[in-house]
C-alpha cells in the first residue's frame, strides 16, 4: 500500500513538473510584458533605458523589487513605526489578541482527542453527559461565536488605529516631499497608491495572528498523529507538506508577476479616468468625449484580460496543488485501517485522524492562499514603499537659523540652476532687489522670470552662487521663517474647492471674516462675491471652476492682501482682467506695495514702466538692466526692441 501511495504521489509530482513547465513556456513573455505596452495599439519600446529615463517612480521600484529577498522584506520596516503598537490601549490590544491566538491554538488540539474520548465512552451503553458538555463547551469556545469572536473584536481595533495611522505617516511624508516630486506627480495615482499601501496592514495582521498560529496547528497535529500511528504517517505528512509547497512556491513568482502587470494596468486606466473627469471642460470643448471613452475602453480592457489571465494561472495551479492532499489522504486512511485491522489502534482513533488531517490540510490549504495574497499585498505596497523612502530635495539644516527681517533686500548674486541637471535655466543670474522699490523682471516666454520666484521661496536648491534676504543665505534659514514674509499673486491661481472666505482667509486660518471681506473689496472681487447665491459661502468649485480667469487673480490679491507681507511677488497678477478692471486693481496694488519689496513679472510692459528699477532675462542672463526711460532709448536693446513691438512703433 505504501509503495503504491509512493508511486502515485511520484506520479503526480512528475505531472505537476510538466504541467507548471507548459505554463511557464506559454508565459515566458510575461516577464517582457512589464517593459511592453499594455494597449496593443502602442508601439513598444526598444530602449529599456529611455523609458527609465522616461518613468523614474518605475526605476525606483526596480531597484525595490529587484533587491534579494531579505533586503526587499527589510525595506518594509519603514512601515514598522506605523504598525507597532505604540499607545497603551494598543498594546493591551495586542495582548489580547496574543493570548486569544494561544488559547485558540491549544483548543484546536484538545478538541479532537475530547472527541475520541465521547466515542470511546459510547462503547459502554452509558450516556456519557460530562464528555458531550466538555466536547460541546471546547467546540463552541473554538468557534467564531467564542475566543475568536474576542480576538476579532480586538484585531479589528487595532487594525483600524494602525491604518490611520498609515495614512497619516503617509500623508506627511509625501506633504514633507519638495516641489521636484509634486510638480511632476500624478496625483489620483498618488492616491491609488496611499489607499493599496494600507493592504500592508493586513499583511502584517495575517503573518502574526494567522500565519504563525496556524504552522503552530499544523505541527501541532503532525505530532499527534505522528505520536499516533507512528513514522509511516509522519513520511506521509511530510511529503505532502514538501510538495504542496513545492508547487505553491514554484507558481507564486509568476503570479506576482502578473500581478504587477494588472496592478500597472490599472493605475493606467485610474488616472485616465481621473484625468477625462478632471479636464471634462477641454474634452467636451474639443469634441473628444467619445475619444476619452475610447481609450479608457482599451485600458479597461487591457486590465481585464490580466486580471482573467492572473485569475486562470491561480485557478490552474491550486487545481493541481489539491491533488497532493488528497492522495495523501488516501494513504493515510489506508496506513491507519490497517493498523486498526491489525488491532493495533481502536476505531475511534480513525475518528480522531479524520478530525487532525482536517486540521492539517485545512492550513495547507489556508496558508497557500495567505501567502499568495502576501505576494499581492506585498506587490501593493511596493509603490508606497518608493513614496516613503523618498527624501526631500529641500529641506532645513540641521543647524538651520531662524529668519531676521530687517528691510526686506533681496540679493541674487551668480545663480545657476536647472530643473533637470541638463537644461540650463539660470546662468549666473545676478541682481538686487531694494526695500520699498519695485524691481520688474522682464523677458520673452521661458527665460526663467518665474523660476526667480521659485527659487526665492526655495521649492528648489540652485547648483551655483547664493540668494540672499537682509544678507541672509536663505539655505542656512528655516523655510517657514522667510517664507512667511513673501506673498504670492501667480498668474494661474490655486484654489481649494471651500468656500470663497475659507479661501481668502487661507493664509491666516484665524482671521475674521471681515478681514477677508475687506481684502475682497480691496481686490475688487466683493460685489462680484454678492452676486453668487451663497455669497461669500459660495464653493469655488474644483480647482475653482465656478470663478473665471479674472475672479481667480482678485481672490489671490485679496488673500495677498490679507497675509500683508513685506515681500510681495507678482507674476503676471493682471494676465486675466480687461482694461478696466486691471486700471483699478493696478491702483490697488500700488497702494499694496506701499513699503514692501515687490518683485512683478509681466508681459505687458506698460504695467511695470513706473518699477523702479527693470532688468531683462533671456537664456537665463540679465541682458539689460535700468529704468523704463533709460531702456527704450537705448539701441539695439532687447527691451527697446519688445517695447516697440508692443506699442506698433
Amino acid at each position: 500500500m505504501l509503495q503504491v501511495c509512493y508511486i502515485c504521489l511520484k506520479s503526480a509530482l512528475i505531472i505537476t513538473s510538466l504541467l507548471h513547465h507548459g505554463i511557464a513556456s506559454s508565459g515566458e513573455a510575461v516577464t517582457p510584458e512589464e517593459a511592453q505596452p499594455l494597449l496593443g495599439t502602442e508601439q513598444p519600446t526598444a530602449n529599456r533605458e529611455e523609458d527609465r529615463e522616461k518613468y523614474p517612480e518605475e526605476l525606483d521600484r526596480e531597484k525595490i523589487r529587484d533587491r534579494p529577498v531579505w533586503q526587499y522584506l527589510a525595506s518594509f520596516k519603514i512601515l514598522l513605526p506605523c504598525m507597532y503598537p505604540s499607545s497603551g490601549q494598543q498594546k493591551i490590544h495586542f495582548v489580547g489578541i496574543c493570548t486569544c491566538t494561544f488559547l485558540g491554538g491549544i483548543l484546536e488540539t484538545v478538541t479532537p482527542l475530547c472527541l475520541g474520548g465521547v466515542i470511546d465512552l459510547l462503547d459502554g451503553f452509558h450516556m456519557p453527559w460530562r464528555a458531550i458538555a466538555l466536547y460541546g463547551s471546547l467546540t463552541f469556545a473554538n468557534s467564531d461565536a467564542g475566543i475568536f469572536l474576542v480576538r476579532d473584536w480586538l484585531s479589528a481595533k487595532m487594525n483600524i488605529e494602525m491604518t490611520t495611522n498609515l495614512t497619516q505617516h503617509s500623508y506627511n511624508a509625501i506633504m514633507n516631499l519638495s516641489a521636484d516630486f509634486h510638480d511632476s506627480k500624478k496625483t489620483n495615482i498618488t492616491y491609488s497608491i496611499i489607499h493599496n499601501g494600507q493592504q500592508v496592514i493586513d499583511l502584517f495582521n495575517d503573518v502574526l495572528f494567522v500565519i504563525f498560529p496556524m504552522l503552530l496547528d499544523v505541527i501541532a497535529a503532525a505530532s499527534v498523529l505522528t505520536y499516533m500511528f507512528g513514522p509511516y504517517m509522519l513520511y506521509t505528512i511530510t511529503l505532502t507538506t514538501v510538495v504542496f509547497y513545492w508547487i505553491m512556491f514554484t507558481s507564486l513568482k509568476q503570479k506576482t508577476a502578473l500581478r504587477r502587470l494588472y496592478v500597472d494596468a490599472f493605475h493606467d486606466a485610474d488616472h485616465q479616468m481621473s484625468e477625462s473627469f478632471i479636464n471634462w471642460n477641454t474634452v467636451s470643448q474639443f469634441g473628444q468625449i467619445q475619444y476619452e471613452i475610447g481609450r479608457y475602453r482599451d485600458k479597461s480592457r487591457a486590465v481585464q484580460v490580466l486580471a482573467m489571465k492572473s485569475y486562470f494561472y491561480s485557478m490552474i495551479t491550486r487545481a493541481v496543488r489539491q491533488l497532493v492532499p488528497t492522495m495523501s489522504f488516501i494513504a493515510a486512511c489506508a496506513i491507519a485501517a490497517l493498523q486498526i485491522i491489525h488491532h493495533q489502534h481502536k476505531i475511534s482513533d480513525f475518528v480522531v485522524l479524520i478530525t487532525y488531517w482536517g486540521q492539517l490540510i485545512r492550513p495547507l490549504g489556508f496558508l497557500a492562499s495567505k501567502f499568495t495574497d502576501i505576494g499581492n499585498k506585498s506587490v501593493s505596497t511596493e509603490k508606497l514603499l518608493v513614496l516613503l523612502e523618498k527624501n526631500p530635495a529641500v529641506c532645513d539644516e540641521e543647524l538651520a537659523n531662524p529668519f531676521i527681517f530687517r528691510g526686506g533686500a533681496i540679493e541674487f548674486e551668480n545663480v545657476t540652476f536647472s530643473y533637470d541637471r541638463q537644461r540650463t535655466v539660470t546662468d549666473g543670474i545676478s541682481f538686487r532687489a531694494e526695500p520699498d522699490k519695485t524691481t520688474a523682471p522682464v523677458g520673452l516666454s521661458g527665460g526663467g522670470k518665474s523660476t526667480i520666484f521659485n527659487l526665492l521661496y526655495r521649492s528648489y536648491d540652485i547648483e551655483q552662487g547664493r540668494i540672499l534676504i537682509d544678507g541672509q543665505d536663505i539655505k542656512t534659514l528655516q523655510m517657514a521663517s522667510f517664507r512667511k514674509h513673501i506673498a504670492t499673486v501667480s498668474q494661474n491661481p490655486q484654489v481649494f474647492n471651500m468656500t470663497i472666505t475659507e479661501n481668502i482667509k487661507y493664509p491666516n486660518p484665524n482671521a475674521s471674516d471681515e478681514s477677508a471681506i475687506g481684502a475682497a473689496k480691496a481686490a475688487g472681487l466683493h460685489s462680484r462675491i454678492l452676486t453668487f447665491t451663497h455669497g461669500y459661502r459660495e464653493k469655488v468649485g474644483e480647482r475653482g471652476t465656478k470663478l473665471s480667469g479674472g475672479k481667480l487673480q482678485r481672490l489671490a490679491i485679496a488673500r495677498a492682501i490679507l497675509k500683508d507681507s513685506d515681500i510681495l511677488l507678482l507674476d503676471e497678477a493682471t494676465c486675466s482682467l480687461d482694461s478696466i478692471t486691471e486700471a483699478q486693481i493696478q491702483v490697488t496694488l500700488k497702494e499694496l506695495s506701499v513699503g514692501k519689496t515687490v518683485l512683478v513679472i509681466a508681459h505687458r510692459l506698460g504695467t511695470i514702466r513706473h518699477a523702479d528699477r527693470i532688468f531683462v532675462v533671456d537664456d537665463g542672463r540679465v541682458k539689460e538692466a535700468g529704468r523704463h526711460d533709460e531702456l527704450i532709448t537705448r539701441k539695439g536693446g532687447l527691451y527697446a526692441k519688445m517695447w516697440r513691438e508692443q506699442v506698433g512703433r
